[in-house]
């Protein structure tokens, strides 16, 4: 399904550095981010996602093809 050692790298690159998903309080809150800050807060929740699918078991795409389209729609 995916490469668990690249996974393991994110996932620890992410916890080394600020997580924004911890700031993220409603909606507004995105609106205020920068591109990259928003493609930050998709790979985060991505990761977020995968390891709760690994534990409760079920499907990923449909989830992880609406992180983007959703956070678009939030920023504008």
């Amino acid at each position: 399904m995916y490469n668990s050692t690249l996974f393991s790298v994110i996932k620890l690159s992410f916890k080394l550095n600020r997580m924004l998903l911890n700031y993220i309080q409603n909606p507004s809150d995105i609106k205020k981010l920068d591109i990259d800050e928003l493609n930050a807060l998709a790979e985060e929740i991505k990761l977020f996602l995968i390891e709760s699918i690994e534990k409760t078991g079920g499907h990923l795409s449909s989830n992880l093809g609406t992180i983007e389209l959703t956070l678009s729609l939030i920023h504008i």
